[in-house]
């Protein structure tokens, strides 16, 4: 299905966003992961076929061509912050009920925003699980997940700006390979994604989010300021939501189910022999998900 690249305003930010399927369908807008970029849900939707679904993917800050309308303003990448843009992006569109799909830090921010938007959202499909508040998960990872988050202790060292300005690429690809290591992706399935990379502020607003996870960052502003505090108490997700994971994520394995955190409705599902990538390693089945999911909307 052929996209077309669009832009809209926010109070702080030009976001780039692709548009497929029909404008007048049911709004879903679908939130990418570090490192990828809109690009990775076009197999998904392709899937979803030409309906009744208006699919909307925009660029993170510090992705595509997505820029910040102040260039002096802070290169923010906390999840609070991606969480009021996304805000901020659906009321520029004028969105007044849809549905968000999200994947890893897309899928964060897609949970958070939930907590803004309440009634507005219908639904949430978040491939990755509940993370709105690291606090409230980080006394159950496990050893071998630790050692995966090697990358966010790495962006907390002084000079991983540098070094990872130097190699970004190369590091992104490592990852794809390390949370996906059954998954065999063509050489330029990566390159499409790494286009998005290109951004001046990407290698920057990267480490500010992972280092405001471990508050080695600082905020400014006070709503943002107040809205960390909110997800660092661990707030439930008050929408129905579906989560997808696979059993063969290298990041993060799937963790008993977690009914507390989505008191609204709750279903998982469990991809077979499926790395981090879900969306791109099983395209018809996320879209199977997403299509049972929506289909009392």
């Amino acid at each position: 299905m052929q996209s077309a690249l669009l832009k809209a305003k926010t109070s702080r930010l030009e976001i780039a966003y692709a548009s497929w399927g029909n404008r007048n369908g049911l709004p879903v807008v679908f939130v990418h992961g570090f490192p990828d970029s809109p690009v990775g849900w076009e197999a998904v939707v392709d899937c979803l076929g030409e309906g009744d679904v208006n699919a909307i993917a925009p660029f993170g800050c510090g992705f595509g061509s997505t820029r910040r309308l102040d260039e002096q303003s802070p290169k923010y990448g906390r999840i609070a912050v991606r969480a009021y843009d996304l805000v901020e992006f659906v009321d520029a569109l004028g969105l007044d009920r849809f549905i968000l799909v999200g994947h890893d830090i897309g899928a964060l921010t897609a949970q958070s925003a939930t907590i803004l938007l309440r009634e507005r959202v219908a639904g949430l499909v978040s491939l990755f699980e509940y993370g709105v508040s690291f606090q409230a998960v980080v006394g159950d990872l496990t050893p071998e997940h630790l050692h995966a988050l090697w990358y966010q202790w790495f962006f907390n060292l002084p000079w991983s700006n540098y070094a990872f300005k130097s190699d970004y690429k190369n590091i992104c690809e490592y990852l794809w390979r390390q949370w996906s290591p059954q998954w065999r992706f063509q050489p330029g399935e990566f390159e499409s994604a790494a286009e998005a990379f290109e951004n001046s502020d990407f290698v920057d607003t990267v480490i500010n989010g992972y280092r405001s996870d471990a508050s080695l960052a600082k905020i400014d502003v006070k709503e943002f300021l107040e809205f960390e505090k909110q997800l660092a108490s661990g707030p439930v997700v008050p929408v129905p939501t579906t989560v997808i994971v696979g059993d063969a994520d290298g990041l993060a394995s799937p963790r008993p189910p977690e009914e507390e955190f989505f008191p609204n409705g709750y279903k998982r599902v469990i991809l077979k022999g499926v790395g981090h990538f879900a969306h791109r390693e099983s395209p018809p089945q996320v879209a199977d998900a997403i299509l049972e999911h929506i289909k009392d909307f």
